[in-house]
């Protein structure tokens, strides 16, 4: 018989708006986020943390920044991980299109 150890779920995955210009200078994000935490006795108890998420300058959306076991936890289970998923808030005058910025402008 062969014993396994604590499991570990799947990852939790969030979106994370950022505007063009965050990705295009990167930034910090401050994020708060709430979840359980299991104490030694195997109580889960609610705690709440401020996560800071460092987004990269040139960060395109798809881009997943990973916090290893930021996610609940349980009596035998490892914490899932907590995983942001740049999304691209849409710009009032350029589009993206891979690495370029892109203008559609008329002309009369």
């Amino acid at each position: 018989m062969s014993q396994q150890g604590p499991r570990k779920p799947h990852p939790i995955e969030k979106t994370l708006p950022c505007t063009l210009e965050e990705l295009y200078k990167g930034t910090a994000k401050k994020m708060k986020i709430s979840r359980e935490i299991a104490d030694a006795s195997g109580k889960t108890l609610p705690v709440e943390e401020i996560l800071t998420i460092d987004i990269k300058p040139g960060s395109k959306k798809g881009t997943k920044i990973t916090f290893p076991e930021k996610g609940n936890e349980q009596p035998n289970v490892i914490a899932s991980d907590l995983v942001f998923v740049i999304d691209e808030k849409p710009h009032p005058v350029f589009t993206r299109d891979g690495n370029d910025l892109v203008v559609t402008q008329g002309v009369t």
